[in-house]
């Protein structure tokens, strides 16, 4: 199996934004626990569709 450099970095940008995004959650009041579900909920979406994407592209099912 071979990656290309493309596949790569588009990995790495995701990587990139999702430390990102981490980063602004922790920053986040304890109160605002549904709004820290729902940017969990999305973000578990938002990489369940990134990690099919890229096993699409290489090749797994």
């Amino acid at each position: 199996m071979k990656v290309s450099d493309n596949e790569l970095q588009e990995v790495h940008q995701l990587l990139e934004a999702l430390e990102k995004a981490s980063h602004h959650v922790a920053n986040l009041h304890a109160s605002d626990d549904q709004v820290i579900a729902n940017l969990i909920d999305k973000w578990a979406t938002e990489i369940a569709n990134i990690k099919a994407d890229i096993n699409a592209s290489i090749g797994f099912k």
